[in-house]
């Protein structure tokens, strides 16, 4: 018998799908290697990084309590950008205030779908607690450059 189906037994008869499964599994291993089966200790855990001085980072704002519920979070988007509502997207991979229009809403209400008018498809766009990646209004020069230093969004 090869060793892969060897190990393959002892995998079965460590950790067995069903309690008749395990004793078969140590029946025939005992059976092929003629001594009784011991299981093998588990190895331990990795080693987790820690830091020298860690510190709890705190949020400036609390969060919203419609981030905290998905129902809210959905009221929240339809209520911000209703049908229909010209919009600028920053997000990663995008121009910074790209044009578009909301055409619908997906399901969840964590998402919307706009409408560029510079892409020749429309594409899902995700609302998070991350950041609000859509404004009524493009974002000024001077705090794009703050929010996205590599001139690109989101990067």
């Amino acid at each position: 018998m090869t060793s892969r189906k060897l190990q393959a037994l002892q995998n079965l008869a460590e950790r067995p799908g069903t309690p008749h499964e395990g004793a078969v599994a140590r029946a025939m291993l005992e059976k092929l290697t003629g001594r009784p089966f011991v299981p093998q200790p588990a190895p331990p855990p990795p080693p987790t990084r820690s830091r020298k001085n860690p510190k709890r980072r705190t949020s400036a704002a609390p969060v919203p309590d419609y981030l905290k519920d998905p129902l809210k979070m959905a009221f929240e988007v339809r209520s911000r950008f209703p049908l229909g509502t010209k919009v600028y997207y920053s997000g990663k991979g995008y121009p910074i205030n790209s044009p578009g229009t909301v055409i619908a809403y997906e399901r969840s209400g964590f998402c919307l779908l706009v409408d560029f008018e510079w892409f020749a498809i429309s594409k899902v766009t995700p609302c998070s607690e991350l950041g609000w990646h859509l404004a009524k209004k493009p974002i000024p020069q001077r705090q794009a450059e703050k929010l996205y230093p590599k001139g690109r969004a989101g990067r």
